[in-house]
């Protein structure tokens, strides 16, 4: 864009954030988690971005696959969007995560007094959870005061 007098006259109520919209766009990366407002539910989501795919040089979307929180907090292993179908998107912080995630493994039943299997998990062993204290390292959701990973890519253990 050319910024002169006269496109400043001739738009003077448009935001800086219209003129310039280039400069505000988020790009998204895989391996982030996100914030996404969704125009159609009018609520936010929270996704992480495994994998993006152009179907050809002539597609102008990019589809992105992931997992996460969809409007309503309720959990998805899967999801495909592209983020025409957003208001907004911005990246999400650590902290939000974390809460996310703890608040999900919560509904899961991890919780002390329960046992779970982390074979999905890529774990041998059956656990006593014997802490409620949850934490994320930014690769797994642990559990318990020996770095128990009860999260991580997208697969939960389960509750036993």
């Amino acid at each position: 864009m050319n910024l002169s007098k006269e496109f400043i006259l001739q738009n003077e109520n448009m935001t800086l954030k219209e003129a310039f919209s280039n400069l505000f766009e988020t790009k998204l990366e895989v391996g982030r988690w996100y914030k996404v407002f969704n125009k159609k539910a009018f609520a936010e989501n929270f996704i992480y971005i495994q994998r993006n795919i152009k179907i050809s040089e002539y597609d102008k979307e990019i589809r992105y696959y992931g997992y996460g929180f969809d409007s309503n907090k309720k959990w998805f292993d899967e999801m495909i969007f592209v983020d025409a179908d957003y208001l907004s998107i911005t990246p999400a912080t650590d902290s939000e995560v974390e809460a996310a995630l703890i608040n999900e493994a919560k509904k899961r039943g991890f919780k002390e007094g329960n046992y779970f299997d982390l074979s999905d998990l890529g774990f041998e062993n059956n656990d006593l959870i014997c802490s409620d204290n949850m934490y994320w390292d930014g690769i797994y959701l642990n559990i318990g005061r020996h770095k128990t990973g009860i999260f991580k890519s997208g697969v939960w253990g389960k509750v036993v």
